[in-house]
């Protein structure tokens, strides 16, 4: 119904006008403004903040976390309990139950560091801009306090005595792009304040990117004196920046999520603009486009897929409360979907009986594991004469499902779909 669903325009100006804090209900979003925005931005913030100084000052709007954040939490906490010291199912048991599952699939064999370089989990770190002074801190939660330095949460950090210098480390497990380990502002200002705190001028930092599969691929790079001092004069010039006149906004890649991005003048006028005249907007951006203007051309291009990809993000907020009545007659709103996992050493069981000790062990791999793309390939070569592979993956997971090796996980996502 068309006084259900939000216009474009009021969707991105909502907040141009707020700051404060503003009453809500019911989980809805709400903004922040004022004393808020007297810190320093934080370690995981400092890209944006980099980019783009202004996004320091500007009103934001702090909505509720999505099952995303909430599964890569989980994976978080599973991952410093087993640094910690406690075992697999003890680390597995900090996980709600709908994510361990996720947690006991992920493969950290491989970590690029050692057990004797003193690994501590969740380490709290600051650094102080006017003074130069690194310091760790008993604060849970990234519950940072106000003032004029900046503070983040290693995942992994430790020194290393054998050649003094520290090591930090950062699980990654969303699916946005990641600056490289060597040009990531997170990391350099977590290993600027460790090495601060040692003493040392040397670091290693390593992101650790967990992808659905449980796959970590690392990403690891050695940070001389030089490049601290760097990452350094990076955080002390922003933070004169901040203090003095950070200028305006500047749209572009770091627009997407950006808590700012209601109240950013710079967006809001965009989105005006495509809200009002698209063809207009469309036309424009083809008469840019020659040997002269294409790279700048295409930096507007990403200024808009930033754009467009934040304003999804606010429709799908909108639409995880209200859910919105499309013309074709779907709705588009939260929806219930199911995923079925097959238990490893059923599932050899079965298929073992069915075809084979040799398909059983390439379905479920050398840890009995398995996923219902590892059951297919290996049933693959063994289709023939009517028996599709479509049919003999069918049979298996029957009988692996009689067996009581198939349990369904049920979430919910706000997604397009048939009332």
């Amino acid at each position: 119904m068309a006084s259900d669903t939000p216009s474009l325009v009021s969707l991105a100006t909502a907040s141009s006008r707020q700051s404060g804090w503003i009453a809500n209900e019911g989980g809805a979003p709400h903004y922040l403004g004022g004393l808020a925005h007297m810190k320093l931005p934080t370690a995981s913030e400092l890209h944006r903040a980099l980019a783009c100084p202004a996004s320091c000052i500007l009103p934001r709007i702090e909505r509720p976390h999505g099952p995303e954040a909430a599964e890569g939490t989980a994976i978080h906490r599973y991952c410093a309990a087993l640094l910690d010291g406690a075992g697999r199912t003890t680390a597995l048991a900090t996980a709600p139950e709908e994510y361990r599952d996720r947690c006991a699939g992920i493969d950290l064999v491989g970590m690029p560091v050692c057990a004797q370089h003193l690994l501590a989990s969740e380490v709290c770190l600051s650094y102080d801009p006017a003074t130069g002074e690194g310091r760790t801190h008993d604060i849970k939660d990234r519950a940072y306090p106000l003032g004029r330095v900046y503070y983040g949460t290693a995942d992994v950090a430790s020194r290393r005595q054998q050649d003094r210098s520290v090591y930090v480390l950062d699980w990654k497990t969303g699916r946005g792009a990641v600056p490289a380990a060597h040009v990531n502002p997170q990391l350099g200002m977590l290993a600027l304040a460790l090495a601060r705190v040692h003493g040392v001028d040397r670091a290693t930092v390593a992101l650790g990117i967990i992808d659905e599969r449980g796959h970590v691929a690392w990403d690891v790079a050695a940070l001389d004196g030089w490049a601290l001092d760097g990452w350094e004069e990076r955080l002390k010039r922003l933070a004169t920046l901040l203090a003095d006149d950070p200028g305006d906004p500047r749209p572009g890649a770091q627009c997407r999520n950006c808590r700012c991005f209601d109240s950013c003048p710079a967006t809001t006028a965009l989105v005006r603009q495509l809200a009002a005249a698209p063809g207009d907007v469309a036309a424009a951006f083809g008469a840019m486009l020659t040997v002269e203007s294409a790279a700048v051309a295409y930096g507007k291009l990403k200024q808009i897929d930033a754009l467009t990809k934040a304003l999804h993000t606010a429709l799908m907020d909108y639409a995880r409360e209200r859910p919105i009545t499309l013309p074709n007659g779907y709705v588009y709103g939260l929806c219930e979907s199911s995923l079925e996992h097959l238990d490893g050493d059923v599932t050899h069981r079965v298929l073992a009986a069915l075809h084979g000790i040799e398909i059983a062990d390439a379905a479920c791999k050398v840890k009995r594991t398995v996923t219902k793309a590892a059951l297919r390939d290996a049933l693959r070569p063994h289709a023939h004469d009517g028996h599709t592979i479509a049919a003999l993956e069918r049979e298996a997971i029957h009988a692996v499902r009689e067996a009581g090796g198939a349990t369904t996980k049920r979430s919910t996502t706000v997604k397009e779909h048939k009332p």
